[in-house]
């Protein structure tokens, strides 16, 4: 699986470039983010590609990313443009526990908000 880093607006973002196909791809963005958390990291951004389906291995590892951010008092956000990948996060209140954004020029605001 390919994970894009960058720094933006103060958010170490991750960028899902390929389809998760296998629980042990989106375990390895899981690892990335409790990489980055222990070097002092606070604000996370996991930014997925639209061909991405929030399956229930995706959900349960964007929860253990929080609850591993929170650890550390840190925050994780989800990017996602796909609409049903949103939907689901809303469906599963998991809004109530991430930022969510349509885009990282969204997080961008967000931050300086």
């Amino acid at each position: 699986m390919q994970i894009e880093s960058i720094t933006q607006s103060g958010y170490k973002i991750f960028r899902i470039r390929d389809k998760i196909v296998a629980d042990s791809d989106i375990e390895e963005v899981a690892k990335e983010v409790e990489k980055e958390l222990k070097k002092g990291r606070k604000k996370i951004a996991l930014s997925f590609l639209p061909a991405t389906y929030p399956y229930s291995p995706v959900l349960s590892s964007l929860t253990r990313c929080h609850r591993t951010a929170e650890l550390y008092d840190a925050t994780v956000s989800v990017v996602s443009a796909k609409q049903e990948f949103l939907d689901v996060l809303l469906e599963t209140h998991l809004d109530r526990v991430f930022e969510i954004c349509r885009s990282e020029e969204e997080l961008g605001k967000a931050a300086q908000d």
